[in-house]
């Protein structure tokens, strides 16, 4: 996979749910510098055939500071599966994802180009949890700690009321 890492930095990756809950990680590698992710999976166990649609790998990006507002593209440069004698299989590449990026005002967590009582309700109900646990929010996590805490209700805060 490729991103422009000028724009986006990884804040993690792991293994999707296509080839079952606990596959095997043969290889796992990010270069932040030149914008790649490579991750090699092997299904674990006996196997049937692949008929669920399914993750192959979950990727999260965070924008960088300072990023220049415009579209980008994300893309996905090699992609193969293989049957148990590694006998290829056909697939398709996905088309690009494009990734929109423009003014953040940072405390709106729906989108919705306003910090109001909606954006406080979200962060209300995910206060005191961590990354991991049960409603965990990343879109209120507005420093990327992997807590939602007093510093992001504080970042919310000082721009509560506005829009962009």
């Amino acid at each position: 996979m490729s991103f422009p890492s000028a724009v986006l930095e990884v804040v993690s990756y792991e293994p999707g749910t296509l080839l079952g809950s606990n596959p095997i990680v043969g290889a796992r590698e990010l270069d932040p510098s030149s914008g790649s992710i490579r991750m090699a999976l092997a299904r674990q166990g006996a196997t049937t055939v692949l008929t669920a649609p399914g993750n192959f790998m979950i990727v999260r990006f965070r924008v960088k500071q300072g990023a220049q507002v415009g579209t980008y593209q994300v893309s996905v440069k090699t992609f193969g599966l293989s049957d148990e004698r590694f006998v290829a299989l056909p697939v398709s590449l996905p088309e690009p994802a494009v990734v929109q990026i423009g003014p953040v005002l940072v405390g709106d967590a729906n989108g919705d180009s306003a910090v109001d009582y909606r954006d406080l309700a979200m962060l209300g109900a995910a206060y005191g949890t961590r990354q991991g646990e049960p409603g965990f929010d990343a879109r209120v996590d507005f420093n990327g700690d992997g807590i939602v805490d007093y510093r992001d209700l504080a970042m919310l805060g000082a721009n509560y009321g506005k829009t962009s």
